[in-house]
């Protein structure tokens, strides 16, 4: 569990991650962030809960609500959905400024209300960690604190529910981490996010059988031109279908195909210092060799600029 326990004389800060940073593989290789040492652990007043993430692609993301807190319109006693017991994931403990980094990386108080919780490892010890909570307002008549976390309805609605890639991250870090089985098995049964009846039908509408043989062609050269550096149009690409957006709308790199880029965030792979042709620059991946999972992460970024 311990990656270094020489901790003498140094500023750490105990974190506790439940989503993308329960998998302590994670968070040292994709994310660069190194570990002293790592507990399964659990807080026991609040419970799982979702806020709003990335259209199509990644749709929501992991948070937690007070235990007591629910909003007057959600659906409840949805074993899918819900969970009873407490939130399990990973205490990690990191150096002061280490810990200020990973908060940049999830966007600290942009996103995360990241407040000093009780939190329990598996052998009964109480640490103080910071936590990633959910955002909320404050009800000018009651006084009372609104949380800003989607319901069972929102997701169902909107088509919110977390991505493949996001649970299946959770699923890794709890299996490495031994987490209980129980909690695992939920995980497990959570819905994931699927395409909706629209977005497969602009699919099917706006993207040809054989693009090669009925789309205009441009190589990557030429795609670079289109970056929005002294061009009024601005291109991207994935897997190898070239789109016109609008990048303060949907950030992606410009002029560039992200297929590469997207399949390494998929598997987990730290890109961080990578060159930009190591990224963007062919060869490109044989779209014949990725699975099932990593075409319809693919997939869902078309949805993104379909719409």
């Amino acid at each position: 569990m311990s990656e270094n326990n020489n901790n003498n004389e140094r500023e750490t800060v105990w974190k506790f991650g439940f989503g993308s940073n329960l998998s302590p593989s994670n968070l040292t290789k994709k994310k660069n962030i190194p570990i002293i040492q790592w507990k399964p652990a659990k807080i026991e007043n609040y419970k799982l809960a979702w806020r709003l993430g990335i259209k199509h692609i990644d749709p929501s993301f992991a948070t937690v609500i007070p235990i007591d807190f629910n909003k007057d319109e959600e659906v409840l006693e949805n074993p899918k959905i819900t969970y009873s017991g407490p939130v399990h994931g990973v205490l990690t403990e990191l150096d002061k400024k280490v810990a200020e980094d990973l908060d940049k990386q999830e966007g600290g108080s942009k996103f995360y209300d990241i407040l000093q919780l009780d939190v329990v490892d598996y052998d009964g010890i109480v640490h103080k960690a910071e936590v990633y909570c959910c955002l909320y307002k404050i009800n000018e008549d009651t006084k009372e604190k609104v949380y800003d976390y989607l319901t069972e309805r929102d997701m169902k609605e909107s088509n919110r529910f977390p991505s493949k890639r996001y649970i299946n991250l959770m699923i890794k870090g709890c299996v490495e981490a031994d987490i209980d089985q129980e909690y695992i098995d939920f995980l497990k049964s959570f819905p994931t996010h699927k395409p909706s009846e629209e977005s497969l039908q602009l699919r099917e509408e706006k993207i040809p059988k054989d693009p090669t043989k009925t789309l205009p062609s441009i190589n990557y050269l030429n795609l670079k031109k289109f970056n929005g550096k002294g061009n009024d149009l601005v291109y991207c690409s994935c897997l190898g279908l070239v789109f016109d957006y609008n990048p303060f709308f949907y950030f992606n790199p410009s002029g560039v195909d992200i297929t590469k880029r997207k399949l390494n965030h998929f598997r987990g792979i730290n890109i961080s210092g990578a060159n930009p042709e190591d990224l963007y620059d062919p060869p490109y991946p044989d779209i014949s060799s990725l699975s099932e999972d990593e075409l319809e992460y693919l997939n869902n970024h078309l949805d993104a600029f379909l719409e």
